[in-house]
């Protein structure tokens, strides 16, 4: 009984085993014989439906049977978008999927395996902007997305479990039409595994970037997940390119989408060389590099949190916030720093070149030369300000620049609509041979009107400019040059230069500026709360009004430029008071002083038009009155200006007469008119002395520069008896360049016959006239001048 029930145990289970090998002998031969060539088209259709893109297949599509059927098609072509620098968006030559059989049978889809062999892929942005990755589905019937999302274990067949999707020889080319920039990755082996009844998903891959080796994995946390766009979590995903380690992990809400990130990023090497080679980009020294920061998403754009960076011994953290959905992209938040040094990151030329090492003779040498430069003529090109929005925020303990380094740097950066504002801002400027500098205010940059346009304020308790002007070629003026140096330098012809002024450049920009500044330092100069405001619109530069300190006195009033066509004009107005006269006066070798006291106050109104300064003063009205205090001259500074020749013509006509290095001003007055480039005055010259009092009047020309002024002395003591007649024979020629003496003709002759009758009276003729004069003689012609002024 028992061996029957074995034999027909037995019975059955050959007939059950003959049944599933025919049936899977008639499946295999259906499956054998059928045509897969026959749905290419339906293949196609399908794809248009799903991303609104031709898919061509110009291969073939074969099914080899066994345990594990592989179904391999050749030559797969997806389409470009329409614009595109290519035909194809990708070419795949060869696509293999393995299933598993079994699992088929049983109505369940697990694909053991996909290889796509040299997939070649082309992402690019056209120059309209747009780019070939963004898909369109075209379908009527609905959503697919939502299918999935709603998908279970009764649905699998819908979620097919694909274990491993291996790419090899993976090309893809990034081209940027707007940039014109071209990049390239090279993917031996791109691989995706999921783990026997697992969600999670690994990838791995190797290849390179522009002849780089880059490496990478990293895992998902659930496959279904992703596919049916759920929150996902990336763990430990990881890279190495180019000396570099970056790492990243975080949550994704919507995948599929890229959307809802928050991620934590790390980027960290020992040498940044590799990484700056592989952008084609050189560095003046190899430092380490630190990054990390967090990364989350909007419907906006993105942000960036909890930054920290450590390049070298520099250092940077903060947070921003990057809009990419308005007009611009915009960028704000704030970053503050202990230590940022730029000369680490700048090129080599740059990183050694110097604000202060350039010969005035250099810059000249960029000059027409038909044409006097009083501005850069170069226009700047502020096109990428107009490239994106910005408003941060800037703290920066420390900032080294190229020779030059700022500190406590505090400002706000606002940038928009081509409109750049520092509002406020403040800095410290040290560094260099050059004592510190602080600057402070608020300033504004727009470039959306006709010109760039400048507005704003800018203060300051003590600025040194020699740290940013050109070097002087020769630091010392002499007060007399010595004989040699006379005959290496060409004389000079005329005072005012007759090339003509380059105009240009006061109608690249408009400014509005406020300076004040407590203490400004220049080359051999010191200016003492200086208050100005600055204007330049349409091509006019007005620095109206201004004021300040120098040389122990003030200065100031309103200067107005106008370069209008044919004849730019200048119109002056200034106000001096108790400036110490040395500051119009050459230094003198030895350093001493030339001028002791005689403080200095005048008032100077003129305008003129012309091409050249020359043409201005040629065409040139206006009025000049200067008045001296009481003070010392030393003899040697008034014969090299000219203004001791009758001291030194009275000690030679008087050899008792006392010889004195220094000779006593008790006042001096200079006035004149100018009308039409002739300088006139009317016994508006005068000088008094401990010795001789002085009048003149007369003519200078400044057309031809030309000096016609006449000479009348008074002595007061130590000329001996009536020796001014004597001096009064000459007068004040030649040029502005060339000042000299000449004789008066029209006194020649009458100083003659007063000598001759001196010495037929034995003198007492001299004495006579001498008491005579002194009774009729204007004895303060320095008042007198002052009134003929009112």
């Amino acid at each position: 009984m028992v061996k029957r029930s074995v034999k027909l145990l037995m019975t059955v289970l050959v007939g059950l085993v003959l049944l599933f090998m025919f049936a899977c002998g008639g499946l295999a031969l259906y499956l054998k014989n059928m045509d897969f060539n026959s749905y290419k088209p339906l293949f196609k259709e399908a794809m248009f439906e799903a991303i609104g893109r031709n898919m061509d297949i110009d291969g073939v599509m074969e099914l080899t049977l066994s345990m594990h059927p592989l179904l391999t098609v050749d030559g797969l072509h997806l389409a470009n978008v329409a614009g595109g620098s290519r035909t194809n968006m990708m070419n795949v030559g060869r696509m293999e999927i393995q299933l598993s059989l079994m699992p088929l049978l049983g109505g369940k889809l697990k694909v053991d395996r996909v290889y796509l062999i040299a997939p070649d892929i082309l992402l690019e942005t056209l120059p309209s902007g747009a780019n070939n990755w963004s898909f369109e589905n075209v379908s009527d019937q609905g959503d697919e997305r939502e299918t999935i999302e709603k998908a279970t274990e009764s649905d699998a067949l819908l979620i097919p479990q694909i274990q491993q999707i291996v790419m090899r020889d993976v090309q893809i080319h990034y081209h940027d039409s707007m940039a014109e920039e071209d990049r390239s990755l090279t993917l031996t082996e791109l691989a995706f595994d999921q783990l026997p009844n697992d969600t999670r998903l690994s990838l791995r891959g190797q290849g390179k970037v522009n002849r780089d080796n880059l490496q990478f994995s990293g895992m998902i946390d659930d496959l279904p997940g992703l596919l049916a766009n759920r929150v996902i979590q990336l763990q430990a995903f990881q890279a190495e390119y180019v000396g570099m380690h970056i790492s990243f992990s975080g949550s994704i809400a919507q995948p599929l989408d890229a959307q809802g990130m928050n991620l934590n990023l790390l980027l960290e090497t020992d040498s940044m060389n590799p990484a700056a080679k592989a952008f084609d980009f050189e560095l003046p020294h190899d430092f380490p590099l630190k990054m990390q920061m967090g990364i989350t998403d909007s419907d906006d754009g993105f942000q960036f949190s909890d930054i920290e960076l450590k390049m070298a011994d520099s250092d940077l953290s903060g947070a921003l916030n990057l809009n990419l959905m308005g007009e611009h992209p915009s960028i704000d938040g704030l970053l503050h720093s202990i230590n940022v040094d730029v000369t680490r990151f700048l090129p080599l030329d740059a990183q050694n070149a110097t604000l202060t090492q350039a010969p005035v003779s250099e810059i000249e040498d960029t000059v027409p030369q038909n044409k006097q430069a009083i501005l850069p003529a170069e226009a700047i090109d502020f096109s990428a300000l107009k490239m994106a929005d910005v408003n941060l925020e800037l703290q920066l303990k420390l900032l080294k620049l190229p020779n030059v380094e700022l500190h406590d740097v505090d400002t706000k950066i606002n940038l928009a609509n081509g409109v750049l504002a520092l509002n406020p801002f403040s800095l410290i400027i040290a560094g260099g041979e050059f004592p510190d500098s602080d600057l402070s205010g608020d300033l504004s940059l727009n470039i959306t009107g006709e010109r760039p346009s400048l507005d704003g304020k800018l203060s300051s308790t003590d600025f040194d400019l020699t740290r940013f002007l050109p070097v002087e070629e020769k630091d010392s003026r002499e007060l007399i040059p010595s004989d040699n140096t006379a005959q290496k330098q060409p004389a000079k012809q005329r005072l005012f230069s007759a090339e003509e002024i380059d105009f240009s450049p006061l109608k690249l920009a408009d400014i509005a500026l406020g300076l004040q500044l407590k203490r400004l330092k220049l080359p051999d100069l010191e200016l003492l709360n200086l208050d100005a405001n600055i204007h330049l619109k349409n091509g006019e530069l007005a620095l109206n009004p201004f004021s300040l300190g120098v040389a122990g006195g003030r200065m100031g009033g309103s200067v107005k430029l106008a370069s209008m066509m044919p004849q730019p004009s200048i119109a002056m107005t200034l106000k001096i008071a108790d400036m110490q006269p040395s500051f119009f006066l050459p230094v003198e070798k030895d350093g001493k002083t030339q001028i002791e006291g005689a403080p200095v106050n005048a008032d100077i109104t003129f305008t003129g038009s012309g091409k050249s300064i020359a043409e201005m003063m040629a065409h040139g009205d206006g009025e000049l009155l200067v008045k001296l205090g009481k003070g010392r001259i030393q003899s040697q500074a008034l014969r090299f200006i000219g203004g001791d020749v009758l001291m030194n013509l009275a000690n030679t006509l008087n050899p008792f007469a006392e010889k004195m290095d220094y000779n006593v001003l008790q006042c001096g007055v200079v006035h004149f008119r100018i009308n039409n480039g002739d300088m006139h005055t009317r016994n508006g010259i005068a000088f008094e002395t401990d010795r001789m009092n002085v009048i003149s009047s007369g003519h200078v020309n400044l057309a031809s520069e030309k000096i016609n002024l006449s000479i009348n002395t008074e002595t007061r003591e130590g000329l001996g008896l009536n020796v001014s007649n004597m001096v009064n024979v000459v007068k004040l020629g030649g040029t502005l360049v060339e000042p000299g003496i000449t004789v008066d003709a029209g006194k020649t002759g009458m100083v003659a016959a007063r000598t001759v009758g001196a010495i037929a009276s034995g003198g007492l003729s001299i004495i006579g006239e001498s008491l005579i004069k002194r009774v009729i003689v204007d004895t303060s012609p320095c008042d007198t001048a002052v009134k003929m002024a009112e």
